[in-house]
């Protein structure tokens, strides 16, 4: 790990889930450390808490037990706002599905957390146009969502994630809707802009050959992480 801790700790975190009068357990006291620049793959099979995992990491969910801290700040008992903020300030995302808004064009799109922070339009704008440009898209800067190609889509969502410059960044099967030409371009993006910019990247993947060029590679396994060698 390159500064061990420096960017994400969960200690003892577990993650159980209501049905009715029982408890589904999912997580079972997962402890994971994150350093600056560092990036880590996080496999297993379908249903077995992947997803769940990197939303508490994000703070997008709470634990049912245990702490997560972001750059050495619990998670515990903030409000939403404040979680928000830290999102803001520390963490970008990059899903399956882009989530970009259909009614605003890829300069606006990405723009968008900068204008959430606080920074003028201007600001936000020149920002959004030079990540923009760094992934390929300065051709694409005013065509909406519908107007762009699935893998156009997928690396504005890329750089909606990084225009905050995060100084971690939170993917969950950021792959899985590509085909193999369009996967391996978002995958050598994510090895760039993590090289470039030493953004520490946690990835659930499916994509073993994405999966083996991480400096880790975590598997979830009965509700705990167990390192693969």
């Amino acid at each position: 790990m390159s500064e061990a801790g420096g960017v994400l700790k969960l200690r003892n975190v577990v993650k159980t889930f209501d049905q009715g009068p029982i408890k589904i357990p999912v997580l079972q006291g997962i402890d994971f450390e994150l350093g600056r620049g560092e990036r880590v793959a996080i496999v297993g099979a379908s249903g077995t808490g992947k997803s769940t995992l990197l939303h508490l990491m994000g703070g997008l969910d709470r634990p049912t037990q245990g702490d997560v801290m972001i750059h050495n700040q619990s998670l515990a008992g903030q409000s939403e706002a404040a979680l928000a903020a830290i999102r803001n300030r520390s963490l970008g995302f990059v899903y399956q599905f882009h989530h970009l808004l259909a009614e605003f064009s890829a300069l606006e799109n990405v723009a968008m957390p900068l204008l959430i922070r606080g920074q003028s339009a201007s600001e936000a704008r020149n920002a959004a146009q030079a990540i923009l440009e760094e992934v390929g898209l300065a051709a694409r800067l005013h065509h909406k969502p519908g107007e762009m190609s699935g893998g156009e889509r997928q690396r504005a969502a890329v750089a909606r994630a990084m225009v905050t410059r995060p100084s971690c960044l939170l993917a969950d099967e950021p792959t899985g809707n590509l085909d193999e030409q369009n996967s391996t371009q978002i995958e050598a993006l994510l090895l760039k802009l993590n090289a470039d910019y030493q953004t520490a990247v946690v990835i659930v993947t499916h994509d073993r050959a994405l999966a083996d060029q991480m400096d880790r590679c975590l598997e979830m396994r009965n509700g705990v992480l167990v390192e693969l060698t």
